[in-house]
């Protein structure tokens, strides 16, 4: 059986040069003071902020800005919706969608901040727009306040093609009776929505098929007021942010709880979470509008371990008592948040800031037999396991494990063979029960076991010359001539077989579904005599034709008179006390007879001929 261990504990002490995950990053210095609802970062690193008026130029209240990775303002990007905020999102192409309540509610710009002539999309909503969801294909999905699209009826609720336009393959019509908050696109390209709206069955959170139908198969009841966020987990399973109940729950693929991770989040939240990040390592950073949790005064944001539980290595102080609205992950992990927050652990912040956060990733592929031991503890199925420990710094160290478990095969294998068998090179002579132990296709331990029966035939040979006699019994047989090239002996299938002639003979004896043949016996006739008398004993006439006449002479006691024909079946059996002349009728068929008389320790055979 092949096993695996793997012992990841060093992970716990190895140690990097970062700074304590939560802390305040003092090389990001920009002291913009007013809400931010949205942040973008676009890949070389700047930020785009998005909310009520950031700044003022020239009299013009400003709601879009752009800082340098330092927190600087960057002076050549002068985009700007002139009023509200809600929503930003970066294109893999680093352009950027805006969203909110100004006057186009929703414009698109190229990556320096120039308006993107080819979105037509501007002007289209009746209302405002909350939220951006990007789709793999490019597709744009926003929800708010509106009520219709281009003339299009699509209430609080659509899709948009890449250019803007409405996309008229997804007719939402007016399934939605509220705005819609949230949204989350799945990898099968079904969606989750949440919001402010009662659905018959589906109040404040909804999946909807690519076709917009609801999918009836998804039903959260736990779910009862506002969703303001819903992202995935793991695979399948969802976080979901709003006013209910903890103000937080993870939902599997039906919408049913989690209870395991709702018992660990405890009370929960003192007010709504508005942003959700999911780690690599699974851990779920959450900021909002809290200013506790569970017993624990983390206001504005916290870090929750996989399974629900606060994450103290993760220590932002207190941010002031203010709240934060947006946050966002930049690709060398730190995470820039804003809203309305005059402080963040007792740094001077107005609304926003850059935390210090670090972790690293470790990565295994493990293909094992049966199970994997890891630490102790055996896993028996194939998925991904995630082990998180911290370095002296405090930060993660996380060990991704992708594990494959193949399993090993056995097979009964039940057979009844002649003489021997073989299998897979081993060959058994024995009836009995064997193992075998081989490699399967996945490399994993094959175990057969064989259950045997092996057959024998008993091929030995009783030589009493010139009758040869089979020694096993409730067989089939069949005589053949060793000297006239094995050929079969016509009619000779009896047990016994008596030749006429000296020569070499064998018998195939078939038995219990299995045949094999004896070694051939040499048979010399050189002491059969026909008409003659031999220790006073005659025999006559001889040839005759139908009965013979045995005259033993002085001896009438104890002679033993045995008569068989050609086949060696035996005619007459017989024991002489007291007679001098014994008379033989002999068979109707002509043929070939022997006539075998025993005195003391004489033994005589005539062969006889009737014709």
């Amino acid at each position: 059986m092949k096993k695996f261990i793997l012992n990841l504990g060093f992970f716990s002490v190895v140690s990097f040069l970062f700074a304590q995950p939560g802390s305040f990053d003092i090389t990001f210095t920009n002291q913009y003071c007013n809400l931010i609802y949205g942040v973008g970062v676009q890949s070389d690193g700047k930020v785009i902020f998005g909310g009520y008026t950031l700044a003022t130029v020239g009299g013009n209240s400003v709601t879009l800005r752009r800082f340098l990775p330092d927190g600087t303002p960057d002076h050549t990007f002068t985009a700007n919706p002139g009023e509200d905020v809600f929503a930003v999102v970066v294109q893999p192409d680093d352009k950027i969608i805006v969203a909110g309540n100004f006057a186009s509610k929703i414009i698109r710009y190229n990556p320096d901040g120039t308006v993107d002539p080819t979105f037509i999309g501007a002007g289209k909503p009746n209302g405002a727009v909350k939220t951006i969801t990007l789709q793999p294909d490019g597709k744009i999905l926003i929800g708010g306040e509106f009520t219709t699209y281009d003339g299009n009826q699509s209430m609080y609720f659509a899709r948009l093609n890449t250019d803007g336009s409405f996309d008229d393959t997804f007719q939402i019509g007016n399934l939605f009776n509220n705005y819609v908050k949230a949204i989350y696109y799945q990898n099968d390209g079904k969606i989750l929505c949440g919001g402010s709206f009662t659905l018959t069955g589906h109040n404040y959170i909804v999946r909807l098929n690519n076709d917009a139908t609801v999918d009836n198969s998804f039903i959260a009841p736990v779910i009862n007021a506002n969703v303001w966020y819903i992202t995935e987990h793991e695979p399948g399973i969802y976080l979901v942010a709003g006013q209910f109940g903890k103000n937080l729950a993870r939902l599997y693929s039906d919408g049913s709880l989690d209870n395991a991770f709702n018992s660990n989040i405890g009370t929960g939240f003192s007010a709504t979470p508005t942003k959700i990040i999911v780690q690599p390592n699974k851990k779920i950073l959450v900021c909002g509008y809290f200013s506790t949790f569970n017993g624990n005064n983390k206001a504005g944001i916290l870090r929750l371990h996989p399974d629900g539980q606060f994450d103290s290595s993760f220590n932002p102080g207190n941010s002031g008592g203010g709240s934060v609205y947006a946050m966002i992950e930049q690709t060398d992990k730190k995470i820039i948040i804003g809203g309305s927050l005059p402080s963040y652990n007792g740094n001077t912040t107005c609304s926003n800031a850059r935390i210090n956060n670090c972790y690293e990733m470790y990565y295994e592929n493990i293909v094992a037999c049966n199970s994997f031991m890891y630490n102790g503890n055996n896993y028996f199925q194939s998925g991904q396991y995630i082990f998180n420990f911290l370095d002296i710094n405090g930060c993660d160290s996380t060990v991704v494990l992708n594990l494959t478990i193949n399993n090993g095969t056995s097979n009964t294998i039940t057979e009844t063979a002649c003489n021997s068998y073989t299998l897979n090179g081993q060959t058994y002579t024995q009836s009995g029960t064997y193992t075998q132990t081989l490699t399967n296709v996945s490399g994993c331990d094959s175990i057969i076991t064989l259950n045997l029966t092996i057959n024998t035939v008993d091929v030995t040979v009783t030589d009493n010359s010139p009758t040869l006699t089979a020694n096993a019994a409730t067989a089939e047989y069949q005589w053949i001539d060793c000297n006239d090239n094995f050929q079969i002996i016509p009619n000779a299938t009896n047990q016994s077989f008596t030749s006429t002639t000296s020569g070499s003979y064998a018998v195939i004896v078939t038995q219990n579904g299995c045949t094999d043949t004896s070694e051939c016996v040499n048979v010399t006739i050189s002491n059969l005599m026909q008409n003659t008398t031999r220790n006073g004993i005659t025999i006559y006439p001889n040839p005759t034709q139908s009965h013979l006449y045995v005259d033993m002479g002085d001896f009438k006691e104890n002679v033993m008179v045995t008569l068989k024909n050609s086949l060696g079946q035996v005619i007459l059996n017989k024991t002489v006390t007291d007679s001098k002349t014994l008379y033989i009728n002999l068979p109707d068929d002509s043929g070939i007879f022997f006539l075998e008389i025993i005195l003391q320790d004489n033994r005589t055979i005539f062969k006889v001929t009737k014709e």
